[in-house]
């Protein structure tokens, strides 16, 4: 499995998430509950709401229901092991590819819970208030809450990326002439070794940096 990290941009009212077993599984019970069609009811489904965060760890059987709008953090990785995939079929009528015998290799059978909201260790600067939500050896995720405007550095190690979740503002760096304007759903790449940077106006950013 791979590392990943969700954040609730908006949910439907009665949506969730599944995350994790409800009940302790072995592996000829899962079997036995996958092909018996049964498999959704042993399953963890969390109620979620805006703001909710979920980290989660490899091998937690996870996926995002109907009504709800995430950004998700993934450690950089190709590898999806499927156990179920709720009959789909792609454009020519045909079923995904599942990965049983793979994934319980590595699934974690017990059941998963996590508090849905971070640690709340909020730091107040002038203009702006800084929370990480997340990190970890791949990622680190910080909400950052802008009443006026904040500074910030792209080092050489590693790239970042600003996703504008409220309000709207400005981006200026040494290699701008003039503000980049961004308002909310507005996403911002900023390579590696970009250097300083500074983001004005009213908003409330996620700055990922991987």
């Amino acid at each position: 499995g791979k590392t990943e990290f969700w954040y609730v941009l908006d949910a439907d009212e009665g949506a969730e998430l599944i995350y994790g077993f409800e009940h302790p599984m072995d592996r000829d019970m899962l079997r036995s509950v996958i092909d018996e069609g049964r498999l959704d009811a042993m399953l963890h489904h969390v109620p979620v709401h805006r703001g909710d965060v979920f980290f989660v760890k490899p091998g937690t059987v996870h996926a995002i229901c109907g009504g709800v709008m995430v950004v998700e953090v993934q450690e950089s990785s190709n590898l999806t092991y499927r156990l179920y995939d709720y009959d789909r079929v792609d454009k020519d009528g045909k079923k995904r590819e599942l990965h049983f015998d793979k994934a319980v290799q590595v699934l974690n059978m017990s059941p998963v819970r996590q508090d849905r909201q971070p640690q709340r260790m909020v730091r107040y600067y002038f203009g702006c208030a800084r929370e990480i939500l997340c990190r970890c050896e791949y990622f680190e995720v910080e909400r950052i809450q802008v009443t006026k405007g904040f500074s910030f550095s792209v080092l050489e190690t590693s790239f970042q990326v600003l996703l504008c979740t409220d309000g709207s503002g400005g981006l200026e760096t040494d290699e701008t002439n003039k503000p980049l304007r961004f308002e909310k759903g507005s996403c911002i790449f900023l390579p590696a070794d970009l250097g300083r940077c500074h983001v004005i106006g009213e908003c409330t950013l996620l700055k990922i940096r991987c």
